[in-house]
């Protein structure tokens, strides 16, 4: 039962990285709800000068 308030949600994914958002983009093509939840850290936090910066 869902309480007022309270979404429903057809699918949760923990992680917006690549696979995260790789995984919503089936279920979002077929306009199912979909939530991601990230920290919203950056994923080369770990490497900032990798890139030659």
């Amino acid at each position: 039962m869902i309480m007022p308030g309270e979404k429903k949600f057809d699918m949760i994914i923990v992680g917006g990285s690549y696979s995260g958002l790789a995984a919503a983009t089936a279920p979002g093509r077929a306009l199912k709800k979909v939530l991601i939840i990230d920290d919203g850290k950056p994923c080369n936090r770990q490497t900032p000068c990798s890139a030659g910066k």
